[in-house]
């Protein structure tokens, strides 16, 4: 089932499959390291989320890449191709023919295509509110409970729509689609471009409200660095490091503003197409690209972005034990005034330093 060319050997078939295998090397590697990570901290919400999302990309790379790279790599005439009467045809607007696997693997496919990019918004956003809003706890629950409403949903939408009468297995996605919604009832939607909404506004709207807590994180950072109060060392050294683990996130969320772009851009084809009477490879071509190659990609960028902006992930653990207030009896306060204990040890082993009870020690693991 070659699908633009004649399979393996060819371009741009080749190219696609290498693509996919480059992708899915970096993810299966990177992904598992995020993972452990993640996993050795202590329970936060900036960990549960970049669990799943590292859970997530793992599985996405895997699914589409062995989804569609033997398809490509079998020698066979293309599937689309440049017709004349036409102007570009695909064998899926011919064979309608769907099965059971196809449309459980469109299911599984689509909500793997979306879900990356919802925990992304949603880090970002957790991430601007508890910046404007330092005092007051993030709750989990409030996470799980967007989870299993956006999952709910999903679900649902993409029931139908590959049930539907008019639905047809195309080739380029790999994917059974519908340019219609509850046709024979009386939410008879027929307009393409109302199924492409009813399908994707959850994802549009994490998309447009990450993008605008990532303005107003952006705005909130340039206000702090501008003002001209003198900070102490320690003070100075957490500003930084909430600055690095805002720019993790943001720069995590790119990923967030190139799916948007391409979405709207698919958008943009489908308004075209309802006027046209004729179909473009363009057309083709980008459908694979945005559906197949892009959340590839940022399923093995995610990690890469983790891991560089993380100095403590690519640092090798040592082994600091706790030095007990008890462990010195009743005159261990003096070491805090005496030069034969160094203060870099004091420092190190946190030993002197009280701590509010259910405090982490990371840094990392009290905020996003």
């Amino acid at each position: 089932m070659s699908l633009f060319s004649e399979g393996l050997g060819t371009y741009p078939d080749t190219f696609f499959i290498i693509s996919l295998l480059t992708f899915t090397i970096i993810s299966t590697i990177l992904n598992p390291l995020v993972f452990v990570y993640n996993y050795h901290k202590s329970n936060s919400l900036p960990k549960f989320l970049f669990q799943i999302l590292s859970v997530l990309d793992f599985t996405t790379c895997l699914f589409y890449s062995g989804h569609h790279i033997r398809g490509l790599a079998e020698r066979s005439p293309p599937r689309c191709h440049p017709h004349d009467a036409y102007g570009a045809l695909c064998a899926g607007f011919i064979n309608k023919g769907i099965t059971t696997e196809q449309r459980v693997l469109t299911v599984v496919g689509t909500i793997l295509f979306k879900s990356p990019s919802c925990v992304t918004a949603l880090l970002t956003v957790c991430r601007f509110r508890q910046l404007k809003f330092p005092f007051r706890k993030l709750q989990v629950k409030f996470c799980g409970m967007f989870a299993v409403v956006y999952l709910s949903y999903s679900i649902f939408i993409q029931y139908y729509s590959v049930s539907d009468t008019t639905a047809f297995f195309f080739d380029p996605l790999g994917a059974v689609v519908t340019v219609k919604l509850f046709t024979g009832s009386r939410f008879n939607i027929t307009s393409p471009i109302k199924v492409f909404f009813i399908q994707h506004w959850p994802l549009l709207t994490c998309q447009f409200s990450s993008i605008i807590a990532s303005l107003g994180t952006i705005c909130h950072l340039w206000n702090n660095n501008h003002k001209v109060e003198p900070t102490p060392r320690i003070s100075r050294q957490q500003s930084q490091d909430g600055k690095r683990r805002t720019t993790k996130i943001l720069v995590t969320n790119i990923g967030s503003l190139i799916l948007t772009i391409a979405l709207a851009k698919i958008l943009a084809m489908l308004l075209y197409s309802a006027n046209s009477t004729k179909l473009s490879m363009t057309q083709f071509y980008v459908s694979f690209v945005v559906y197949v190659l892009l959340p590839t990609f940022l399923s093995c960028m995610n990690p890469v972005i983790f891991l560089l902006l993380t100095p403590q992930a690519r640092a090798p653990a040592v082994y600091c034990p706790k030095v007990p207030w008890g462990r010195f009896g009743s005159s261990g306060a003096h070491l805090l005034n005496s030069n034969s204990f160094p203060r870099d040890v004091i420092k190190l082993h946190g030993a002197f330093t009280p701590r509010i009870q259910g405090q982490s020690e990371n840094p990392d693991d009290v905020v996003l």
